[in-house]
């Protein structure tokens, strides 16, 4: 296992984010994070992350140099750099001013295992059995054309 805290599964071809980097984040396996850093290849730009409160990603993309900012019910449960910005709410339910300051401003978003728990009232968010598509079209408005 080395130096990192836990030991990430054998694969072939080069990976594209370091595992030394992401040992320095994830404090236990975590596959759904673990396969979106073997795809995510975009150049830094400014990227939204819905639901990442116990997930390393936002940190390590940030480490990379992307402007991050995440939402999440929960205080983010990682370090947070200058260039990461996490909001406590419920994503459905910001206020106004942030989906007006922010309309198709975001390079990228990500969601990695949270909008299907969205509307459950599982993290203590409002019932709602609408609320996954809710947050669907908010991210697909705040993200830049194309």
């Amino acid at each position: 296992m080395g130096k990192y805290r836990y030991a990430f599964p054998q694969r072939e071809g080069p990976r594209l984010i370091p595992i030394e980097l992401r040992g320095q984040f994830m404090k236990e396996y975590d596959p759904e994070a673990d396969l979106f850093l073997d795809v995510f290849s975009e150049p830094p730009g400014k990227l939204l992350e819905v639901g990442g409160h116990d997930c390393p990603v936002a940190s390590i993309l940030a480490t990379l140099g992307h402007n991050v900012t995440s939402v999440d019910l929960r205080d983010y449960d990682h370090p947070i750099l200058a260039n990461h910005t996490h909001l406590v709410g419920d994503f459905c339910d910001l206020p106004d001013n942030f989906y007006r300051e922010n309309i198709g401003t975001f390079d990228y978003a990500i969601s990695i295992s949270a909008i299907e728990h969205f509307g459950l009232n599982a993290y203590k968010d409002q019932c709602c059995h609408l609320a996954d598509i809710i947050a669907s079209r908010y991210i697909y408005m705040l993200l830049k054309p194309g």
